[in-house]
């Protein structure tokens, strides 16, 4: 009981931290794409790197304490894989359920959303960090 009230906190926290990291994602594309006028394509991507980074700092520092052993720039290497993944899977998700079973395009993206954050977590817990 107690391992499962720490992982329902951990998921709280990373939750928080999630949304943190989405609201730079969002407001970073703003500015890229429609107040400096950079392209979407170019856009997202440097989005994307900055709320990835910020999230890696947050749960960092809230969350996953300790590090990896094998190092900062491992560890980074990592969070960015699996971010990337996550990013990969999102679309491939939407896509599946937009294009071949007629959901909702917002259902959609909140259905690939839940389902990638408690994979990205999943990941981060027991792999990268290993609490």
């Amino acid at each position: 009981m107690i391992a499962f009230n720490k992982t329902c906190n951990q998921l709280i926290i990373y939750f928080l931290v999630g949304s943190f990291a989405t609201i730079i994602e969002w407001s970073a594309f703003y500015i890229f794409d429609f107040l400096w006028k950079w392209h979407y394509a170019v856009a997202f991507p440097a989005a994307f790197v900055m709320s990835t980074f910020a999230n890696w700092c947050c749960g960092r520092y809230l969350l996953f304490k300790k590090g990896h052993p094998k190092g900062l720039w491992y560890e980074l290497l990592f969070i960015y894989a699996v971010s990337t993944v996550g990013l990969t899977a999102n679309i491939l998700i939407m896509w599946i359920l937009i294009d071949h079973m007629a959901v909702h395009d917002m259902i959609a993206k909140i259905i690939a959303t839940g389902i990638v954050f408690l994979g990205n977590f999943a990941v981060r817990k027991i792999y990268i960090y290993k609490i």
